[in-house]
């Protein structure tokens, strides 16, 4: 499935490195190319674009909130493997009730994958938010969770423009409402993240250590950042939080460790957070 990008970012790349770059002009060369397209054929891609950035997304983890399912309907959008192109109109006519406009998150998991995308999914299933998280760890990476974190920052970032193309595509997602939220090395990414496509950001088990200590995002989105008092691989910490729009705060957990999605503190917060950033949970009229 991956010789294609493989073959020909080597072809190019490693040929040059090795001295060896004045065969690219050449039969060879030639040889190398033709392979390389005649194998990318083969692989027939279908996932989003961004090459393989779209393999993070489609076989991520996608879910809308119950309450917004016609009934008989389930809340996992496989629909977007099915009909890669066409996803949110087959969504839109057979599993939401008409006129649904839904919040929506992207949400980026650690480097180990999403051990906690479950539970933090049904915590925004129940404020009628719908999760997006992409599957990085079903992209080709160097490492897991050693090696240089520039470059996975970079992947995981690029991830978060792919699902933000995607979502574009949805007239059922609330663009005014998008949330980016990240834990561990995905918290790093969210940190950051400096766009202005999203209403507030939440950075979990991370300190902004590759972002200068603070998130990137523009000072009126709001942030929350959420760290164990004990964790010993985000610090322990957190990041310098110097706003104060839409109740952005930092919150260190007395005795978390490094995952906190079953800490009722780290949910009431975040929920507490969302009321005030994204009006998430206020009943008309309240």
């Amino acid at each position: 499935m991956y010789a294609p990008e493989f073959l020909l970012e080597f072809r190019t790349r490693d040929l040059a490195r090795l001295g060896m770059h004045h065969m690219l002009g050449s039969r060879w060369g030639m040889l190398a190319s033709v392979l390389g397209l005649s194998l990318a054929i083969a692989g027939c891609q279908t996932t989003a674009g961004d090459g393989d950035a779209g393999r993070a997304w489609t076989y991520g983890m996608h879910r809308v909130p119950p309450a917004s399912l016609r009934d008989g309907e389930f809340y996992t959008l496989t629909e977007i493997r099915k009909h890669p192109k066409t996803w949110p109109a087959v969504v839109a006519r057979n599993k939401l009730k008409p006129g649904v406009k839904l919040p929506a998150v992207v949400y980026l998991h650690g480097c180990v994958g999403n051990t906690v995308g479950d539970t933090w999914a049904k915590l925004f299933g129940e404020l009628g938010i719908a999760f997006f998280a992409p599957d990085s760890l079903a992209r080709p990476r160097a490492s897991q969770c050693v090696g240089n974190m520039t470059s996975r920052l970079i992947m995981r970032l690029e991830e978060v423009k792919v699902a933000l193309a995607e979502l574009r595509k949805a007239d059922w997602i609330d663009q005014k409402r998008l949330i980016l939220m990240g834990s561990s090395e995905g918290g790093h990414a969210a940190s950051e993240y400096d766009g202005k496509d999203f209403a507030a950001i939440v950075i979990t088990a991370a300190d902004c250590q590759f972002s200068g200590g603070s998130p990137n995002v523009p000072g009126h989105v709001p942030v929350l950042n959420m760290v164990g008092q004990h964790d010993k691989e985000g610090g322990g910490f957190g990041c310098a939080i110097r706003r104060e729009v839409g109740s952005s705060r930092k919150l260190i957990i007395k005795d978390a460790g490094h995952k906190l999605a079953t800490f009722p503190e780290a949910r009431q917060t975040l929920r507490r957070f969302l009321r005030a950033c994204c009006a998430i949970g206020v009943q008309a009229g309240s």
